[in-house]
C-alpha cells in the first residue's frame, strides 16, 4: 500500500473496525480506506441475502467502493468487462470461509497458512498458500514487474490467466 507494489489494499474481516484499526496503528500501517467489518453491516437489512463469509456481500460492499465513490463505476480507472476483479485477491487465513469467499467471487485465494492446516490449494480453482506474510512478500517481489505490465492477479499469484480459471458465464 505504501508503494512498494502497484496494489491497493481493502480488508474483509468478521472483527470490529476498532480492533483493525489498531492492528494496522501498532504495525506502523495506516487502515486501508476501503474496508468491510462486521461492525459496517451489521446494521444493514437485506432480505433473503447472507451478509457474511463465505457469502459474498461483505467483498461486494468493499468491492463497490474500490470501484469509485458512491459505486460510479464508468469513472473508474479499473473498469474492464469483470469490474476490476482481474486486479483483485483475496487474502485470507481460512480456506472455508476464505476460500469459498474468493471462489463464489470469482478471484484468486492466497491461504496465509502459518499453522500449517491440511488445506492442500488447487490452481484450476485459483488457489495458492503462503506460509506468513514474508513468504508473500517474495511472491509480490518476484512477480512485481508482471503487475506493473497489467497482468492479471491470477496470473502473478497462480500462474494462470484469469479467464483460463473463471471463463465468462
Amino acid at each position: 500500500q505504501a508503494g512498494r507494489y502497484p496494489v491497493e489494499v481493502a480488508v474483509v474481516s468478521s472483527g470490529h473496525d476498532e480492533f483493525i484499526k489498531r492492528a494496522f496503528e501498532v504495525n506502523g500501517v495506516n487502515t486501508p480506506p476501503n474496508m468491510a467489518t462486521s461492525d459496517t453491516i451489521r446494521s444493514l437489512t437485506q432480505p433473503d441475502r447472507p451478509l457474511y463469509k463465505p457469502n459474498t456481500y461483505q467483498l461486494a460492499a468493499v468491492h463497490k467502493k474500490w470501484l469509485g465513490k458512491n459505486g460510479d463505476f464508468m469513472r473508474s480507472k479499473y473498469v474492464d468487462y469483470d469490474h476490476g476483479k482481474s486486479r483483485m485477491a483475496y487474502i485470507g487465513d481460512d480456506p472455508v470461509k476464505d476460500g469459498e469467499l474468493a471462489e463464489r467471487s470469482r478471484i484468486p485465494f492466497v491461504h496465509m497458512n502459518p499453522d500449517g492446516q491440511d488445506f492442500v490449494p488447487d490452481a484450476r480453482k485459483g488457489q495458492t498458500r503462503v506460509q506468513d506474510f514474508n513468504e508473500l512478500r517474495g511472491k509480490l517481489d518476484a512477480s512485481v514487474h508482471m503487475m506493473v505490465d497489467g497482468k492479471d492477479f491470477s496470473e502473478v499469484l497462480v500462474g494462470k490467466k484469469r479467464s483460463e480459471i473463471f471463463p465468462k458465464p
